[in-house]
């Protein structure tokens, strides 16, 4: 499973159920004297489960100034974002 908010984060998360076996069983004793006893039961295996996230954060950069005599292109040119460029992070 994965979350992926665009320029905020990317969270991954991976679960692994291992193989197991689990019996079940019931029975029923009749003795000499015709009483009866029943009884049931159950018998697991260690079950193994394995849970592993991911984290990855967007850093994003802004250019706050790329020509001194022009403003328009960079806070409201045709071409002006909120951020110039964004990439993941590395795991954490």
């Amino acid at each position: 499973m994965a979350l992926n908010i665009e320029r905020l984060i990317y969270w991954e998360l991976v679960n692994d159920l291992k193989k197991f076996k689990l019996a079940a069983y019931a029975d029923l004793i009749v003795n000499s004297d015709f009483a009866v006893c029943g009884g049931l039961g159950y018998e697991v295996d260690r079950v193994d489960y394995d849970v592993t996230m991911s984290f990855k954060f967007m850093e994003c950069y802004k250019y706050i100034l790329k020509d001194l005599c022009d403003f328009s292109t960079t806070w409201t040119g045709r071409d002006a974002k909120i951020f110039d460029d964004c990439n993941q992070s590395t795991d954490a």
